[in-house]
C-alpha cells in the first residue's frame, strides 16, 4: 500500500472512529472546533502525561517520555503537514491517575498520553483514538513466593490502583472464583507495585508493561509476574468528546502513522526488541494494519 493510499484509508478509519466516539457528544460545528481553532492561531496543544508510568508514559529529568508519548508526538507532527503548518507547539502537562479523563473531559489538556484502557464508562465521558496496544491485568507476586496460579491467593493481600481497570478486573476476577481477598486501594499502580517489592502485599493486580517497565527500573525488586490475564485491555489516547473534528484529525494523523512503519520503530524502541522486549501481540499487530478503535466492559471513570 502507497503512503497516499495509506493516508486515504487512515483519513476513512478517523473519521467512522470519530463518529462511533462522539454521536451523543455536544459537539462543536463542523470545523469550528476550539482545539483546532487555537493551533491555527499558532497556540499549542496541551499533551497530558503521566510522570510515573515507564514505559509508556513517564518523565526523566523533567522531558515526558516514553511509547504512548512519542506516538502522540508523531501524530501531532503529521496533523501539522496536514494543517500546513510548520510545526504545532507542544505543552506538556503532567496528569494523574484520577485527573488524566476529567482534565480532557473538561478541556484542560487536549489529550492524555499514557496507560489509559478504553472501557465503555469512560468513553461516556471522553472520545478515543484508534487502539495503540492490546495489554492487560496480571497479578504481581512477591519475591520467593510460592505462589504459581490466581488461585493460590485465598485469604491473602493484594494491592490494585484506587480508580484503573486494575483494580476492576481484580474484583471481578474475586467476585467469579468466590475468592477471599484483602484488597488494598493504593494511590497508584506504582504504589501497588511498591506494596508488593516491600512485603506489605502478598500480590498485586498490575498492568504487564507497567510492570515490565518497573521491574527493569528496579531489578532488585525481584517481583514476577505469573503467566494467567485477569483481563484484556485496548489501550488508547483520551481525547475531547465534545471536540469531534480535533478527535477525527487527530485519530487520521495517528492511524495514518500506525499504518506506516513509524508506530512500529517506535513500539520496538519502548516495548521491543530495543525495549522491555515484548514482541507485537497478534491484536496489537492486527490494530496496526487497520486502526480499530473497541471498548471493554467497565464501571470506572
Amino acid at each position: 500500500m502507497n503512503l497516499s493510499r495509506c493516508t486515504a484509508w487512515a483519513q476513512r478509519v478517523a473519521l467512522m472512529l470519530a463518529a462511533a466516539g462522539c454521536v451523543a457528544a455536544q459537539a462543536e460545528p463542523f470545523g469550528m472546533t476550539a482545539a483546532l481553532d487555537r493551533i491555527k492561531r499558532g497556540e499549542p496543544i496541551r499533551l497530558g502525561y503521566r510522570t510515573n508510568s515507564p514505559p509508556l508514559s513517564f518523565a526523566r529529568d523533567g522531558v515526558a517520555k516514553g511509547y504512548t508519548v512519542d506516538l502522540c508526538r508523531a501524530a501531532v507532527a503529521r496533523m501539522a503537514r496536514q494543517l500546513q503548518r510548520k510545526d504545532i507547539a507542544i505543552i506538556y502537562v503532567p496528569v494523574t491517575i484520577e485527573n488524566r479523563m476529567t482534565k480532557v473531559a473538561a478541556g484542560e489538556i487536549d489529550m492524555a498520553c499514557g496507560l489509559t484502557s478504553n472501557t465503555v464508562s469512560r468513553s461516556k465521558h471522553v472520545a478515543f483514538s484508534p487502539i495503540v496496544r492490546v495489554t492487560g491485568t496480571k497479578f504481581a507476586v512477591i519475591p520467593g513466593s510460592a505462589l504459581q496460579s490466581p488461585q493460590q491467593l485465598e485469604g491473602k493481600v493484594v494491592a490494585a490502583g484506587k480508580g484503573t481497570t486494575n483494580l476492576r478486573s481484580l474484583t471481578q476476577y474475586a467476585a467469579d472464583r468466590a475468592l477471599k481477598l484483602s484488597v488494598i486501594e493504593t494511590i497508584d499502580t506504582k504504589a501497588a507495585f511498591t506494596a508488593v517489592s516491600r512485603g506489605t502485599a502478598s500480590a498485586a493486580a498490575l498492568n504487564e508493561i507497567s510492570a515490565m517497565g518497573w521491574l527493569r527500573a528496579q531489578p532488585q525488586a525481584a517481583v514476577r509476574l505469573l503467566d494467567r490475564y485477569l483481563s484484556t485491555e485496548p489501550v488508547a489516547v483520551s481525547l475531547p468528546k465534545h471536540d469531534l473534528e480535533f478527535v477525527r484529525v487527530f485519530s487520521g494523523a495517528l492511524a495514518d502513522l500506525m499504518i506506516s512503519a513509524e508506530a512500529a520503530r517506535i513500539y520496538q524502541r519502548w516495548l521491543g526488541s530495543a525495549g522491555l522486549g515484548l514482541p507485537l501481540n497478534q491484536l496489537t499487530r492486527k490494530a496496526f494494519r487497520v486502526p480499530i478503535m473497541f471498548s471493554v466492559p467497565g464501571e470506572l471513570l
